[in-house]
């Protein structure tokens, strides 16, 4: 496997900032990178470090309108919290706005966002990507490109973990076309090589029987292998998500092919997930077949780290589906009580920690 058999993760918000003052942390100048949008979540990594005087720029990724987002209201007052978090504490502060076009093309904007990774860390020493309220599609292909050009500098992603919330969202009005996520596809079409063994493992989290539907008619898989989030704070999640899921868990090779993954420790899902493709290799080699592997992300944010992990270092085999949605339904009810029992985690992904003696 790759360096991620040792690993560095924080846990919790107090542990985090700490760690951040440590006058042993890595030196020089640092870039916090993050998303905007809904998510009562998207500022808790900002404030945390701004009140606690921190030194740090702030790059703020934009990638759509504003005007016409889904839960404007939630998106302005995220925004209008994020402005006076950087006003008063005087934080040098850019935004990168996704070049989308007239026919708001998500994919085209982050194949213009890869070309310019290079140039938006240029100066940096330390990039913090905080995943919080970025789209899925946009912090693995930042994570992924940032750690082609890091160089001497350290990578880290942060997000603010709260399963609650997550519940919370239901996914609405689904983008029709269904590929492998842009950057994540190694390029094994069923057309291109259909000896290939197809071993879907989907990454199962609430709300999410639709995406997986999509996903697996698009993949077509020979077996199935779900992960289910165990241990989980919640002892009743497991067999929630389970029953969730009842059609999956019909299919008797699911049943016997469960991986069980905490739900908070995405190098541990990392380090299962590549030892189990290695192992499947290693037997299809024997006689003569090979297989592709589509991991389906519809867990948290925190442990789809654990997918992006798996899928840098098995590039040539391991395909990303993620189902895009135009629409989010929230129970608002209680989210900003909620938010403040959210938990922020900080990986060290590359740099340092990881550098050979």
């Amino acid at each position: 496997m790759g360096n991620w058999d040792s690993y560095v993760m924080i846990e919790g918000n107090e542990q985090v900032v700490a760690f951040w003052n440590d006058p042993d942390r890595p030196a020089g100048k640092t870039l916090l990178i993050m998303g905007e949008g809904f998510d009562p979540r998207m500022n808790n990594v900002l404030k945390a470090f701004s009140e606690a005087r921190l030194e740090f720029d702030c790059l703020s990724i934009v990638h759509g309108d504003r005007r016409n987002s889904p839960n404007t209201d939630m998106v302005a007052k995220n925004i209008e919290l994020r402005t006076q978090l950087i006003a008063d504490h005087s934080i040098p502060f850019k935004e990168y706005k996704l070049k989308v076009g007239d026919g708001k093309d998500l994919n085209r904007g982050v194949k213009f966002m890869n070309k310019e990774i290079a140039d938006l860390i240029t100066g940096y020493d330390n990039i913090l990507v905080d995943i919080s309220a970025l789209p899925r599609v946009l912090y693995f292909n930042l994570v992924k490109n940032i750690s082609k050009c890091t160089g001497k500098r350290n990578l880290f992603i942060v997000v603010s973990e709260n399963a609650e919330i997550d519940k919370s969202i239901t996914y609405r009005n689904f983008v029709e076309d269904l590929e492998p996520m842009i950057g994540f596809n190694p390029g094994i079409g069923l057309e291109a090589e259909p000896d290939r063994l197809r071993l879907l493992i989907s990454l199962l989290g609430e709300n999410g029987t639709v995406k997986w539907n999509k996903i697996s008619e698009h993949f077509s898989p020979d077996e199935d292998f779900p992960v289910v989030p165990y241990p989980a704070l919640d002892p009743f999640r497991t067999d929630s998500i389970i029953k969730e899921y009842k059609e999956l868990f019909q299919r008797e090779d699911a049943k016997e092919n469960i991986i069980y993954a905490h739900e908070r420790n995405p190098f541990e899902l990392y380090k299962m997930l590549s030892r189990f493709i290695k192992s499947e290799d290693e037997i299809l080699s024997k006689v003569n077949r090979r297989a592709c592997y589509g991991i389906a992300l519809l867990s948290s944010k925190l442990l789809s780290v654990g997918a992006l992990l798996t899928a840098m270092e098995n590039k040539d085999e391991v395909a990303i589906y993620n189902v895009i949605s135009r629409d989010y339904g929230i129970d608002v009810r209680n989210f900003e009580e909620i938010n403040k029992k959210s938990t922020t985690f900080l990986l060290w992904i590359t740099g340092d920690a990881y550098s050979e003696s």
